[in-house]
């Protein structure tokens, strides 16, 4: 399931030169990820409001989830800059 925002975080992630960095998180840093997404979640009510909310929902969704987070790793493969 390929959400709307991957493309903006691809190209910010391109721009901030982080693309392969985030990437090698979410290929080998798997047992991190619950935890992150779990901390994310006690942040939602403050970031709901924000003009970024349905991003932020979006990224802990994904976070939570193993299949999106494998697609998402191939994704910002893509062709490697």
């Amino acid at each position: 399931m390929q959400s709307t925002y991957w493309i903006v975080w691809k190209e910010q992630l391109i721009r901030w030169n982080m693309k392969p960095f985030v990437r090698a998180l979410l290929l080998h840093a798997k047992p991190l990820i619950p935890l992150v997404s779990q901390l994310m979640v006690v942040g939602l009510p403050l970031f709901k409001v924000s003009p970024m909310g349905s991003q932020y929902r979006v990224l802990v969704n994904t976070l939570s989830d193993d299949a999106s987070l494998e697609q998402l790793a191939k994704f910002l493969k893509g062709r490697e800059e």
